[in-house]
């Protein structure tokens, strides 16, 4: 079962804080017309299922309904230019 919702709140903030303030720093590195590829561009971060109900919990994707965690979960991330 996922945590309760304060500490649910508090290791989710603390999760995706790197991803975040690295998608932050590339935005801000587009908008400057930066020419430097060599950012960061890739997390990988590996879990159990436990992990993945708060995501889904906190997320809290539209019509989803929490009955468990489906076997083999994946959660992916983009940051699109265009």
């Amino acid at each position: 079962m996922p945590f309760n919702d304060l500490a649910r709140d508090l290791w989710l903030t603390k999760q995706f804080k790197k991803p975040l303030a690295a998608m932050r720093n590339r935005v801000a590195e587009v908008i400057k017309n930066s020419t430097d590829r060599d950012t960061l561009r890739y997390f990988l971060y590996s879990a159990h299922d436990v992990q993945v109900a708060n995501v889904l919990q906190w997320l809290q994707p539209e019509d989803y309904k929490f009955v468990d965690v489906p076997y083999v979960s994946n959660f992916h991330f983009e940051l699109r230019f265009n």
